[in-house]
C-alpha cells in the first residue's frame, strides 16, 4: 500500500488499513505480515497503531554484491 505524499496525512492510509484488517478477520487469517521497506521506519508508530509489532530485521545480500564494495 502507498499512499502519494500530497494524499496524506487525510486518513486515507488509515481507512485502508482498517478495512483491510476488517476482511483479515472477517475471512479468518491467522497471521498478519506487513514488510516496510528500510527508509520507511517512520511508518513503524503507524501499523502499530494496529497492534502489528517489529519481530526481526530481515538482512539479505544479493548475488550480484562484489565482496569488499
Amino acid at each position: 500500500m502507498f499512499v502519494l505524499a500530497n494524499y496524506r496525512k487525510h486518513g486515507i492510509g488509515r481507512t485502508l488499513v482498517k478495512r483491510a484488517m476488517a476482511w483479515f478477520e472477517e475471512n479468518d487469517a491467522k497471521d498478519v505480515i506487513v514488510f516496510v521497506g528500510v527508509g520507511n521506519e517512520e511508518v513503524l508508530d503507524f501499523y502499530g497503531s494496529f497492534g502489528l509489532r517489529p519481530i526481526a530485521i530481515r538482512l539479505e545480500r544479493k548475488s550480484n554484491v562484489v565482496e569488499g564494495s
